[in-house]
């Protein structure tokens, strides 16, 4: 007669079962994950490789070195020959073919800087979904930062929130002087930082304006038409979107010279000396340059990292994001030292021109207190400061044919290429006011009025729409300069543009962009 089990037998056989399955499923557990480990870095093996030889080939051939390659979505670009699943992130290369990176999955993130051993962490890079991927680039020397309100930088742990465009708080980042370092801490004391910047993230915006005008009105308008500038951040590997009338969407042209996701802007205006350039707060802008000159500077400034003089279009991509849901725009800069990242006090008149200025603490105020934010494109520390009086700054943007006193002899852009420069055409009216590139921040904010303002000078000036910044278009002069200066009150402005020779001036600078 055959005998069934008893209940403690069964229960005994499940308990010896549960026993195995606690001891077999983490060992199971493990050995897939460090199979999908091992996966990761075979994949981080071969994509270094690849782009290593892409390198190596671009040197034969004698062509421009692509330093940085984003991968969104699994797309590379630009284009490299490799198969399978790729990760997301950005990988970037010296000019001696030295391969760096950033790279990501759903289980990893893999990290390499140039000259160093990969690191592999457990731990997903951060990420903020509304940037659709056109997360910051930290290629080269860039450092991740954050900054307390006081001004204390600290290294930023690129695994938790470190930037949130949706709460205004636009991502940081530094380069270090040559002795430079990161304290134990993860602070990082002013004297180690050589300049700092800010990732303007690759977006298309609403066109509100076609910026079709072709004369000014002689009064002052009732009202002015400012307005939240609609944007929808996108990456590099989404179709360029081309609008032609109201409300279409428009892939903002900052963007594309230079295929990137984004660009990486000087916090401040440039300072420090002609072979020394930095980027920080409460020192004087460099000024009596000539275009020429600040152009090949800043060219040669961080070649890996493609550092260029800013663009007027790149000028109209930061206050354009600056006027949407994820900025602000408010205060001048009215330090009448040239002092970088000051702030008109609250309460100082700046309806009219000119504006009040000085340097007496009543007046201007730094960057790193709740005055000095107003004048940030966030209302906060973690914005771009300068865009609004200061120094006037000169931008890589001319008249064609027409490169008056900037020690260009002959079109910059046939010794350059396209990507360094806005060309404007070379019209024979004096002023023309749709003169404008979309997305430039110039004719899309007519109409455009001449008045005279309140104040002590009693001539007439020309006006946009939007704050009643100066707005005169390319005429005789042939160069761009934009922002306006500290004593300019109403007319100072992010939307403030007007022309000059592009000879030396001791009222004008320059700001640095880093493309890659």
């Amino acid at each position: 007669m055959k005998r069934g089990f008893t209940l403690i037998e069964l229960l005994a056989v499940i308990l010896i079962l549960g026993i195995i399955a606690l001891i077999a499923i983490p060992t199971v557990n493990n050995i897939l994950k460090e199979s999908r480990r091992g996966a990761f870095q075979s994949t981080l093996n071969n994509l270094e490789k690849a782009v290593e030889e892409q390198c190596t080939v671009e040197q034969i051939k004698n062509i421009d070195i692509n330093n940085t390659y984003t991968i969104t979505e699994g797309k590379i670009s630009p284009n490299v020959d490799i198969k399978g699943d790729l990760p997301d992130g950005t990988i970037y290369v010296d000019n001696e073919c030295k391969v760096g990176f950033v790279l990501f999955n759903s289980n990893f993130t893999g990290i390499k800087n140039i000259n160093n051993e990969t690191e592999i962490s457990d731990k997903k890079l951060y990420t903020e979904n509304i940037l659709n991927g056109a997360i910051p680039v930290l290629s080269h020397s860039l450092i991740p930062v954050t900054i307390d309100n006081d001004g204390t930088v600290k290294k930023a742990d690129i695994f938790s929130k470190w930037y949130s465009y949706e709460e205004k708080k636009w991502a940081n980042a530094v380069i270090l002087t040559d002795t430079g370092k990161v304290e134990d801490d993860g602070t990082i004391l002013e004297d180690s930082i050589e300049s700092y910047f800010v990732w303007i993230p690759r977006y298309k915006y609403k066109l509100f304006n076609l910026g079709n005008y072709n004369s000014v009105i002689n009064e002052k308008p009732t009202t002015n038409i400012a307005k939240t500038i609609e944007i929808v951040f996108e990456n590099k590997n989404k179709p360029i979107t081309i609008g032609t009338e109201v409300n279409d969407y428009h892939s903002h042209p900052a963007f594309q010279a230079f295929d990137t996701n984004g660009l990486w802007v000087g916090k401040f205006e440039t300072s420090g000396s002609l072979n020394d350039l930095q980027i920080k707060p409460n020192k004087q802008s460099l000024k009596n340059l000539n275009i020429k000159t600040i152009f090949n500077q800043s060219l040669e400034y961080k070649l890996e990292n493609e550092s260029h003089m800013m663009k007027n279009t790149e000028w109209g991509a930061v206050a354009y994001l600056s006027h949407s849901i994820y900025g602000i725009n408010k205060k001048v800069n009215n330090n009448n030292s040239f002092y970088t990242g000051y702030s008109a006090v609250v309460g100082t008149n700046q309806t009219g021109f000119p504006g009040t200025y000085g340097t007496d603490p009543s007046v201007t105020l730094p960057y790193n207190n709740e005055t000095g934010f107003l004048a940030s494109t966030t209302g906060n520390i973690n914005g771009i400061y300068d865009m609004s009086g200061g120094a006037n700054e000169y931008l890589a943007a001319y008249k064609e044919d027409n490169f008056t006193d900037s020690g260009f002899t002959s079109d910059p852009i046939s010794i350059y290429g396209t990507k360094y420069f806005d060309k404007y055409p070379n019209n024979s009216t004096t002023t023309s006011y749709n003169n404008r590139i979309l997305g430039d921040a110039t004719g899309e904010l007519g109409p455009f009025y001449s008045y005279v303002d309140e104040g002590t000078d009693n001539t007439m000036k020309y006006h946009n729409n939007w704050y009643g910044n100066s707005s005169h278009f390319l005429d005789f002069n042939g160069w761009i300069d934009r922002g306006g200066g500290f004593d300019q009150g109403v007319l100072a402005g992010q939307f403030n543009f007007s022309r000059n020779t592009g000879s030396q001036n001791q009222y004008l600078t320059f700001r640095l962009v880093l493309a890659n």
